[in-house]
Protein backbone atom coordinates (compact mmCIF):
# COMPACT_ATOMS: atom_id res chain seq x y z
CA UNK A 1 0.00 0.00 0.00
CA UNK A 2 2.87 2.32 0.81
CA UNK A 3 4.38 1.66 -2.65
CA UNK A 4 1.05 2.47 -4.32
CA UNK A 5 0.78 5.76 -2.40
CA UNK A 6 4.38 6.65 -3.35
CA UNK A 7 3.60 5.80 -7.00
CA UNK A 8 0.51 8.07 -6.98
CA UNK A 9 2.52 10.95 -5.49
CA UNK A 10 5.37 10.51 -8.00
CA UNK A 11 2.90 10.17 -10.87
CA UNK A 12 1.13 13.36 -9.78
CA UNK A 13 4.42 15.25 -9.61
CA UNK A 14 5.46 13.95 -13.04
CA UNK A 15 2.13 14.96 -14.58
CA UNK A 16 2.45 18.44 -13.14
CA UNK A 17 5.44 18.90 -15.45
CA UNK A 18 3.45 17.90 -18.56
CA UNK A 19 1.44 20.27 -20.70
CA UNK A 20 2.39 23.64 -22.10
CA UNK A 21 4.47 24.79 -19.13
CA UNK A 22 1.82 27.14 -17.77
CA UNK A 23 0.78 27.00 -14.15
CA UNK A 24 -2.86 27.18 -13.14
CA UNK A 25 -4.09 30.70 -12.52
CA UNK A 26 -4.61 31.80 -8.97
CA UNK A 27 -6.52 34.84 -7.79
CA UNK A 28 -3.20 36.57 -7.07
CA UNK A 29 -1.61 35.51 -10.35
CA UNK A 30 -3.66 35.69 -13.60
CA UNK A 31 -3.12 33.11 -16.36
CA UNK A 32 -0.36 33.83 -18.85
CA UNK A 33 -1.47 34.46 -22.41
CA UNK A 34 0.56 32.55 -24.99
CA UNK A 35 0.95 34.50 -28.24
CA UNK A 36 -0.10 32.66 -31.41
CA UNK A 37 2.57 31.07 -33.57
CA UNK A 38 3.91 33.40 -36.26
CA UNK A 39 2.16 33.19 -39.61
CA UNK A 40 4.39 31.68 -42.27
CA UNK A 41 4.62 33.96 -45.31
CA UNK A 42 6.74 31.60 -47.42
CA UNK A 43 6.75 27.96 -48.49
CA UNK A 44 10.36 27.00 -47.70
CA UNK A 45 11.04 25.23 -44.40
CA UNK A 46 14.47 26.70 -43.73
CA UNK A 47 17.08 29.02 -45.14
CA UNK A 48 20.79 28.19 -44.99
CA UNK A 49 22.93 30.97 -46.40
CA UNK A 50 21.76 31.45 -49.99
CA UNK A 51 19.94 28.11 -50.17
CA UNK A 52 16.33 27.33 -49.31
CA UNK A 53 15.16 23.98 -47.94
CA UNK A 54 11.87 22.46 -49.06
CA UNK A 55 10.25 19.37 -47.56
CA UNK A 56 8.85 16.67 -49.75
CA UNK A 57 6.36 14.05 -48.69
CA UNK A 58 7.66 10.66 -47.60
CA UNK A 59 7.05 8.10 -50.34
CA UNK A 60 5.19 4.85 -49.67
CA UNK A 61 8.46 2.90 -50.11
CA UNK A 62 10.24 5.15 -47.60
CA UNK A 63 7.38 4.78 -45.12
CA UNK A 64 7.45 0.99 -45.51
CA UNK A 65 11.19 1.07 -44.74
CA UNK A 66 10.54 3.03 -41.55
CA UNK A 67 11.39 6.54 -42.76
CA UNK A 68 9.21 9.04 -40.92
CA UNK A 69 10.53 12.26 -42.50
CA UNK A 70 12.44 13.03 -45.66
CA UNK A 71 15.54 15.15 -45.98
CA UNK A 72 15.17 18.69 -47.27
CA UNK A 73 15.63 19.55 -50.92
CA UNK A 74 18.08 22.46 -50.97
CA UNK A 75 17.43 24.96 -53.75
CA UNK A 76 19.26 28.01 -55.08
CA UNK A 77 17.23 30.76 -56.72
CA UNK A 78 18.64 31.82 -60.09
CA UNK A 79 16.39 34.85 -60.37
CA UNK A 80 13.98 36.37 -62.86
CA UNK A 81 14.68 37.05 -66.52
CA UNK A 82 11.88 38.58 -68.56
CA UNK A 83 8.71 36.82 -67.39
CA UNK A 84 10.52 33.65 -66.27
CA UNK A 85 11.64 32.63 -62.79
CA UNK A 86 14.28 29.95 -62.21
CA UNK A 87 15.55 27.95 -59.26
CA UNK A 88 17.87 24.96 -59.30
CA UNK A 89 19.12 21.98 -57.36
CA UNK A 90 22.78 21.03 -57.73
CA UNK A 91 24.00 17.52 -56.94
CA UNK A 92 27.61 17.11 -58.02
CA UNK A 93 27.66 17.78 -61.77
CA UNK A 94 23.88 17.36 -62.14
CA UNK A 95 21.55 20.37 -62.14
CA UNK A 96 17.75 20.16 -62.01
CA UNK A 97 16.32 23.54 -63.01
CA UNK A 98 12.73 24.66 -62.34
CA UNK A 99 11.35 27.43 -64.53
CA UNK A 100 7.95 29.09 -64.57
CA UNK A 101 6.24 32.38 -65.42
CA UNK A 102 3.37 34.08 -63.62
CA UNK A 103 0.68 32.71 -63.51
CA UNK A 104 2.47 29.41 -63.01
CA UNK A 105 0.33 26.61 -64.40
CA UNK A 106 3.12 24.36 -65.68
CA UNK A 107 6.71 24.10 -64.50
CA UNK A 108 9.51 23.38 -66.94
CA UNK A 109 12.11 21.07 -65.41
CA UNK A 110 15.43 21.01 -67.25
CA UNK A 111 18.19 18.55 -66.40
CA UNK A 112 21.87 19.25 -67.09
CA UNK A 113 24.86 16.95 -66.66
CA UNK A 114 28.27 18.63 -66.58
CA UNK A 115 26.75 21.73 -68.19
CA UNK A 116 25.12 19.80 -71.06
CA UNK A 117 21.34 19.82 -71.44
CA UNK A 118 20.05 16.26 -71.02
CA UNK A 119 16.25 16.61 -71.05
CA UNK A 120 13.30 18.89 -70.46
CA UNK A 121 10.04 17.86 -68.88
CA UNK A 122 6.93 19.81 -67.96
CA UNK A 123 4.72 19.19 -64.97
CA UNK A 124 1.53 20.77 -63.73
CA UNK A 125 2.15 23.25 -60.90
CA UNK A 126 0.08 21.44 -58.28
CA UNK A 127 -0.28 23.19 -54.93
CA UNK A 128 1.63 21.42 -52.18
CA UNK A 129 4.31 19.92 -54.43
CA UNK A 130 7.94 20.95 -54.04
CA UNK A 131 8.03 22.49 -57.53
CA UNK A 132 4.91 24.56 -56.83
CA UNK A 133 6.31 25.70 -53.46
CA UNK A 134 9.60 26.82 -55.03
CA UNK A 135 7.90 28.75 -57.82
CA UNK A 136 5.33 30.29 -55.44
CA UNK A 137 8.17 31.65 -53.29
CA UNK A 138 10.03 32.91 -56.37
CA UNK A 139 7.02 34.67 -57.87
CA UNK A 140 6.02 36.13 -54.49
CA UNK A 141 9.49 37.64 -53.97
CA UNK A 142 10.42 35.42 -51.01
CA UNK A 143 13.75 34.20 -52.48
CA UNK A 144 16.99 36.08 -53.10
CA UNK A 145 19.12 35.17 -56.13
CA UNK A 146 22.20 33.07 -55.49
CA UNK A 147 25.36 35.06 -56.10
CA UNK A 148 28.55 33.21 -56.97
CA UNK A 149 32.07 34.57 -57.14
CA UNK A 150 34.84 33.79 -59.60
CA UNK A 151 38.19 35.59 -59.80
CA UNK A 152 36.88 38.28 -57.46
CA UNK A 153 33.85 39.00 -59.66
CA UNK A 154 30.28 38.24 -58.62
CA UNK A 155 27.78 36.56 -60.89
CA UNK A 156 24.33 35.00 -61.13
CA UNK A 157 23.56 31.86 -63.12
CA UNK A 158 20.80 31.45 -65.69
CA UNK A 159 20.03 28.19 -67.48
CA UNK A 160 19.18 28.08 -71.17
CA UNK A 161 18.06 24.89 -72.93
CA UNK A 162 20.28 25.52 -75.95
CA UNK A 163 23.31 27.18 -74.32
CA UNK A 164 23.33 25.55 -70.90
CA UNK A 165 24.24 27.42 -67.71
CA UNK A 166 25.27 31.02 -68.31
CA UNK A 167 27.23 33.16 -65.88
CA UNK A 168 25.77 36.64 -65.75
CA UNK A 169 28.39 38.95 -64.31
CA UNK A 170 27.14 41.50 -61.81
CA UNK A 171 28.45 44.98 -62.52
CA UNK A 172 29.13 46.26 -59.01
CA UNK A 173 29.07 49.91 -60.13
CA UNK A 174 25.74 49.85 -61.92
CA UNK A 175 24.14 46.89 -60.10
CA UNK A 176 23.39 45.27 -63.46
CA UNK A 177 24.14 41.87 -64.92
CA UNK A 178 25.65 41.00 -68.25
CA UNK A 179 27.27 38.09 -70.06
Amino acid sequence: MKKLHLFVVLFSLAMAGCGNGQQAATPEQPAQVVPPAPIKDHEYSMKDGMEYGYERAVSADEANQGTAVSSLIMVKYAGKKGDDYQAYIKDGSVFAVFQCSNPCEFIKVMTYLSGEHVKTERMRATEGTVGWSIMADAINGKLHPFVGEKNGRKFNVWFDEKNGPQQLWIDAKAGKTGT
